[in-house]
């Protein structure tokens, strides 16, 4: 076997801990801009070249602001602005 349990579970878990690292600093992002939210936020998984086991995470999203508003945390949701 390739892979045991263990370490499998220590690939979940430094991916589930890259990506939350993402959304933290996208949030960051967004408070340093004056952003009340980022909409519209989208996730994906990029292999690199021909390798199955080399791969990227991407996230976007749009900030966007209200007049008249101090966010003291910008709202993160994956409904675009158009929905």
């Amino acid at each position: 076997n390739l892979y045991s349990s263990g370490e499998l579970t220590f690939i979940k878990n430094t991916i589930d801990a890259t990506i939350q690292l993402a959304i933290s600093r996208m949030q960051q992002e967004a408070k340093l801009m004056g952003a009340n939210a980022v909409v519209g936020i989208r996730l994906q998984r990029l292999e690199l070249g021909s390798h199955q086991h080399h791969f990227e995470y991407r996230i976007t999203g749009t900030a966007v602001t209200m007049a008249g508003t101090k966010p003291e945390q910008p709202l993160l949701c994956s409904v675009s602005m158009l929905d």
